[in-house]
């Protein structure tokens, strides 16, 4: 029996490896299908405009021709005045098609960037800190306010004080014991609070699993609010840890 399950495990590991595997593999051929068809278009643009060059020569030589039909002196230089003006665009349009193929060049080496990025799992967050809050006056709920414990985590992200780095699974502990710890905005300070998430207790410590799209309101800020099973009569020692401990 444990061997099945480890092999049904191995099985698993495996199809979701290829699962990745295939998705990236789709996502970089699309990328490359699309640097491919930008320079393609590019080319045609460049091979359409060349085939208007030759037609204005061509108009422009007749012009020379009845311009000056009993002047062979002025003809010959309108004919190569206009052949010298078709002689730049025809340059101008071969220094296009060049930087068309350099633009799919450097646009492959980003697809290939983001294949090697795709097929690199992202590493499990890890980054937390601790700090001190006294409770409210009137007791418990006691509140700590996110911003504050930003500032004191070890690798917070940017956005650690609007949105907890993007959600996630937080692990709690303090030197109390706690009944539960919840995710809330508050408003200007007020004591009413929108609940965003709470938290659940797993093998004896509680885990705050928090979303993934935080959105504040006008005046909110975050807060965690903890409910410790009897008023600590001093400041409580909190640590916030997210990822893995």
């Amino acid at each position: 029996m444990i061997i099945r399950i480890i092999f049904l495990a191995c099985l698993s590991l495996i199809f979701s490896s290829n699962v990745l595997g295939q998705t990236c593999e789709t996502r970089y051929r699309t990328c490359v299908r699309g640097c491919n068809e930008t320079r393609d278009q590019a080319l045609a643009r460049n091979n359409l405009e060349r085939s208007q060059v030759r037609i204005r020569l061509g108009q422009a030589l007749t012009q020379c021709n009845v311009q000056f039909v009993t002047d062979p002196v002025g003809r010959q230089e309108c004919r190569r005045a206009a052949q010298a003006a078709a002689a730049a665009d025809f340059a101008r349009l071969d220094g296009l098609d060049r930087q068309a193929q350099r633009e799919r060049i450097n646009c492959i080496s980003e697809c290939r960037r983001q294949l090697r990025e795709c097929q690199t799992p992202a590493p499990t967050p890890n980054f937390g800190g601790n700090f001190e809050i006294e409770c409210l006056e009137g007791g418990p709920p006691c509140r700590g306010e996110v911003s504050e414990f930003c500032q004191r985590a070890v690798g917070a992200c940017d956005d650690c004080w609007r949105s907890l780095c993007g959600g996630g699974e937080w692990q709690i502990d303090s030197d109390v014991p706690l009944r539960s710890v919840t995710l809330v905005a508050v408003r200007n300070n007020q004591r009413q609070a929108r609940i965003l998430a709470t938290s659940s207790s797993r093998g004896g410590r509680l885990k705050l699993n928090v979303p993934r799209n935080i959105k504040l309101n006008t005046g909110e800020q975050l807060y965690f609010q903890f409910s410790p099973s009897a008023p600590p009569g001093r400041p409580m020692k909190i640590t916030v840890t997210s990822g893995r401990p």
